[in-house]
């Protein structure tokens, strides 16, 4: 009986052990969670961790930043103009031990899944990029080949964004800032901008006279070439004429 007994609570023992064991040691992940432990270890499926030990649980969905630089705080482009520009990039921390405590050391491991903490945490990285490859294209390049300033964002973000890894942006917009709204934010950047957008006026309408009087020189030249060839022709047939007419007399 004595043996029974203590069978029996040897099997309580171990039940209620193994209970407290997952309880209070045994961390179970839901999905695109990990876990952070002491913030020096980092766990992506489920983890045997002490009581005492500081756990978070790190959200590993994709964060959508969406940064727009309207009127005064507009990006400029080669030829200095101001430029109303909307990115929405989507960045996620990266799938690694490494990128996730750099991204903690930068953002703070209780603060990375909070979109707020994180656009801070990025603002600077993502405005400086765009605003150095900008400052180097042309408008008709930045308005127009919108697909060449994106390949350029994603490849110098590539890795600069304190362990986040940049999936996907999208551009939304980039069009010329309104000088009567940048005339009502910033009197001094008007003028400014007032003056640059007529020398390039004048530019395009230069640019575009040149290329209408390309195509008259080319048109003129090639009706040349037409009444050339139109001529010879003639001059062929008045020969072949004329050696039909002495052949027949």
């Amino acid at each position: 009986m004595t043996i029974l007994i203590v069978i029996l609570a040897v099997i309580i023992l171990c039940i209620v052990g193994t209970i407290l064991f997952f309880k209070f040691c045994y961390t179970v992940l839901p999905p695109n969670v990990a876990l952070i432990v002491n913030g020096q270890k980092v766990y992506f499926s489920n983890a045997v961790t002490m009581p005492s030990d500081k756990k978070l649980l790190i959200p590993l969905e994709p964060t959508q930043i969406r940064m727009s630089y309207i009127g005064a705080q507009g990006v400029l482009c080669k030829e200095q103009l101001l430029l109303d520009i909307s990115i929405m990039y989507q960045i996620c921390v990266g799938l690694d031990e490494h990128a996730i405590l750099k991204a903690a050391a930068k953002v703070g491991a209780e603060n990375l899944g909070n979109k707020e903490k994180v656009t801070t945490a990025v603002d600077n990285v993502l405005t400086n990029t765009l605003k150095t490859i900008v400052a180097e294209l042309p408008y008709d390049v930045v308005d127009k080949d919108r697909g060449k300033l994106r390949k350029q964002l994603m490849s110098s973000l590539h890795d600069k964004l304190y362990g986040y890894h940049l999936d996907y942006l999208d551009i939304e917009q980039i069009k010329l800032t309104s000088l009567e709204s940048l005339a009502q934010q910033d009197e001094a950047l008007f003028k400014q901008q007032e003056l640059i957008r007529e020398d390039w006026d004048k530019y395009q309408r230069q640019q575009l006279e040149n290329r209408l009087k390309l195509v008259t020189d080319r048109q003129l030249e090639l009706s040349t070439k037409i009444k050339a060839l139109i001529a010879d022709y003639q001059r062929v047939i008045r020969q072949k004429i004329n050696v039909f007419i002495n052949k027949t007399y």
